[in-house]
C-alpha cells in the first residue's frame, strides 16, 4: 500500500496540470473518492491541497467522504470533513438517503459521528424509511452492545459518545 499510495502521490501533479483531478471514470468515481475509499490519507491529503472537489458524487451519490466512513478509515475522513463541510456538501444523501453522518452512525464510529456533528452536520436529517442517524446508531448497539452512541437534545443536538 505505502508503494500505491507514493505513486498516486507523485501522479497527482501532472494530472492536476492537465485538469483532470475530478474527471469520473464510468461509475463516475474521482481519484478522490478511490485514494479515500482505500484509506489512502496522504494520497488524499495531496489531492485536497491540489484542489480535488470534495462534493462531487459518484453513480450512487456516495461523495469522498462518505466513502470513508463506510470503509472505517478515520484518519482519511479527518481528511475531508473540513473541505468537505466548505463545499457545502457535508449533508449531501446517497442514493439511498444515506448522509456521511448516517454513514459513521451505522458503522458505529463515536469520534467521526463528533467530528461531523461538530462541523454542522445535521443529525436530524432522515434517510430511507425515516432513518435517522440516531436510529442507525442504535442498530449498531443492538448488534455490538459495547459500542454504544447516544445523540439527545432537541434543538442543539448535544450528544455524547460511549464507545468502549
Amino acid at each position: 500500500p505505502t508503494q500505491g499510495a507514493g505513486v498516486a502521490k507523485m501522479l497527482v501533479p501532472p494530472t492536476q496540470g492537465a485538469e483532470a483531478l475530478d474527471t469520473p471514470n464510468n461509475e463516475g468515481r474521482a481519484v478522490l473518492m478511490y485514494a479515500a475509499m482505500h484509506g489512502l490519507s496522504s494520497v488524499v491529503e495531496e489531492l485536497v491541497a491540489a484542489g480535488a472537489k470534495c462534493e462531487l458524487t459518484d453513480s450512487d451519490g456516495f461523495t469522498a467522504l462518505m466513502l470513508a466512513c463506510v470503509q472505517g478509515h478515520i484518519d482519511t475522513v479527518e481528511l475531508l470533513v473540513t473541505p468537505t463541510a466548505t463545499a457545502g456538501a457535508l449533508d449531501v444523501q446517497n442514493d439511498k438517503r444515506y448522509s456521511a453522518l448516517m454513514c459513521a452512525a451505522d458503522k458505529g464510529l463515536c469520534a467521526v459521528v463528533e467530528r461531523l456533528i461538530n462541523a454542522g452536520a445535521k443529525p436530524a436529517v432522515t434517510g430511507k424509511g425515516g432513518m435517522m442517524a440516531l436510529a442507525l446508531a442504535c442498530v449498531v448497539v443492538g448488534k455490538d452492545a459495547p459500542r454504544t452512541l447516544v445523540l439527545s437534545g432537541e434543538s442543539n443536538y448535544q450528544h455524547e459518545c460511549l464507545c468502549t
